[in-house]
């Protein structure tokens, strides 16, 4: 991941190893990701930098599952960036949940075994206790 310089509104610069001032830099609407260009996103994703090129471009609706555009044309996406982002909230929120609920399990359960370990040793201590009273009591 580059550096994106906006320039004017619809132009921006790609700053990174795989640029030469002609790149277009690509943006993944479903992730958010900026690539510094097709060739490195193309790289990153394991695919031909045309069948990239097209998913920016328009010319496929996705690539790997997921949807790009090119930085420039992020102006004619923002409604389903707007929803894309929308959705990764609602599953960061979910997430945050179910993970939220198992440290609390998980919490209860290190309480419960420390009340365990706490029982059982007072229980070693009465019953000590008691072999003191017997022993006394001999006597």
């Amino acid at each position: 991941m580059k550096n994106i310089t906006i320039i004017k509104q619809a132009n921006a610069q790609a700053i990174g190893t795989r640029t030469n001032g002609n790149c277009k830099p690509v943006y993944c609407i479903t992730t958010g990701k900026v690539y510094d260009s097709a060739l490195s996103a193309a790289e990153e994703l394991g695919v031909s930098k045309s069948v990239l090129s097209m998913a920016a471009s328009g010319k496929l609706r996705t690539c790997k599952g997921e949807r790009y555009c090119y930085v420039n044309q992020v102006m004619n996406y923002l409604e389903e960036i707007a929803e894309c982002s929308r959705v990764r909230a609602e599953k960061v929120a979910a997430y945050d949940k179910i993970v939220g609920k198992e440290k609390r399990k998980a919490e209860l359960e290190a309480r419960k075994s420390k009340l365990a370990m706490m029982q059982a040793k007072m229980e070693k201590e009465a019953a000590a206790i008691a072999q003191e009273e017997a022993a006394l009591n001999e006597v």
